[in-house]
């Protein structure tokens, strides 16, 4: 599992969902977390490919 943490606030960007696929497509893993730590909550984002 690849895990990608991110400190952002506000929305997330698109580009940080298309570099966790672009990890796990490389490195031929099939499950990521982008986890941003930005914002007042936690937002989790779980992807597969």
């Amino acid at each position: 599992m690849i895990v990608e943490l991110k400190s952002v606030t506000g929305i997330m960007p698109k580009l940080f969902q298309s570099q966790v696929i672009s990890y796990l497509k490389a490195s031929k893993v099939k499950t990521g977390l982008l986890i941003n730590f930005g914002n007042t909550s936690c937002e989790v984002k779980r992807f597969s490919v």
